[in-house]
């Protein structure tokens, strides 16, 4: 990583929790999922669930980002700048529906459309005796 390429993330963001967020969302993850994948890439293990927790309430806490964190953040915002960014490089599979599936879901909408117009068209046109 370059000393420019630094100078540019510092500029783009006052703290380094503005670009955790970011490198996370960019990712579709939670910064707590960021913390656990940052941590197994640069230690090669899963930390105990209870060193984690701290890392994060710290973060949380005070902004203090680690290390660790801060190395893949700026791995990740790089990536994407060159748009060459792929979730899966960092072991996440984004979630895929089958065509059947979006078949299923357009026939559905649909299905809720027309029983919100019927709804809709009864209300306003049919009316009971004790109105009138």
């Amino acid at each position: 990583m370059t000393a420019a390429c630094c100078e540019d993330l510092e500029r783009l963001f006052q703290t380094d929790a503005e670009a955790v967020c970011f490198a996370a969302s960019l990712l579709d993850i939670s910064e707590f999922r960021l913390f656990e994948i940052a941590h197994v890439n640069w230690f090669g293990g899963e930390a105990p669930e209870i060193a984690m927790e701290g890392f994060f309430g710290n973060y949380l806490q005070s902004g203090l980002v680690p290390f660790w964190l801060r190395h893949m953040v700026r791995s990740i915002i790089g990536k994407h700048r060159k748009g060459n960014l792929a979730a899966s490089e960092f072991g996440i599979e984004q979630p895929h529906v089958s065509p059947s599936g979006r078949k299923i879901g357009w026939v559905v909408i649909g299905l809720l459309s027309c029983l919100v117009f019927a709804i809709g068209w009864v209300s306003t046109t049919v009316r009971p005796r004790w109105w009138q």
